[in-house]
């Protein structure tokens, strides 16, 4: 019912075929309700941002919460677009979809699994299945979608991996090393008001047995 009033409250038709829209969008690897999502955000927001190349969403959560958990009650789409100049931070559940202008016409379609792992810095000649003379190289014998929800977990669980987890291991490791003497005060450079007036009065005093 969501996607029926989305779609229906923002002037699309409902239903719709999928056909009608592969010229836009490659629905490979997708689920049913990623392809519906997929359609609407493309429709709803047909252009790249300015001076954008490329965008990227996350299309795993449910379409009212891609666009703010704002249409539950069917109004029309908010004016911000959920489409971003760079990748949201990945998950393993992430289903990162990327759109790009191919001949003058922006086409949409899921990140590669070789682009999952590019995105956390994993370059393709770190496959042992590395095809160095391809045109474009990368691992000759990986279907990009085939294993895509082992890729996009081993991608999304990177980042807890590389690095908080080594974060975390040298917060630990350095505990206490870096800690201030507490004798010390914490602003060194600054004077106590006191020892201001007391550093004056003397001072004064030795200015006046000078001039005696």
């Amino acid at each position: 019912m969501d996607h029926l009033n989305i779609f229906r409250s923002n002037g699309f038709d409902w239903p719709f075929s999928l056909a009608e829209f592969e010229n836009i969008v490659d629905f490979s690897g997708m689920l049913p309700r990623e392809q519906e999502s997929a359609v609407f955000l493309m429709r709803a927001w047909p252009d790249l941002g300015s001076n954008r190349d490329f965008e990227f969403l996350d299309l795993n959560p449910t379409l009212p919460r891609v666009l703010g958990n704002r249409l539950e009650d069917a109004s029309p789409c908010p004016t911000n677009s959920p489409w971003r100049a760079a990748p949201p931070t990945q998950t393993g559940s992430a289903r990162l979809m990327i759109r790009y202008v191919v001949d003058g016409e922006v086409k949409g379609r899921l990140a590669e699994t070789v682009e999952l792992m590019r995105c956390i810095l994993w370059c393709d000649n770190m496959f042992k299945a590395y095809d160095a003379d391809a045109t474009v190289p990368r691992p000759s014998t990986i279907d990009p979608l085939d294993t895509y929800d082992l890729i996009s977990n081993l991608a999304g669980n990177a980042w807890s991996g590389f690095q908080y987890a080594a974060i975390k291991i040298s917060l630990v490791a350095t505990a206490g090393t870096f800690m201030q003497d507490p004798t010390q005060s914490a602003h060194p450079q600054e004077v106590d008001e006191n020892d201001s007036v007391a550093a004056s009065d003397s001072s004064s005093t030795e200015s006046d047995s000078d001039s005696d």
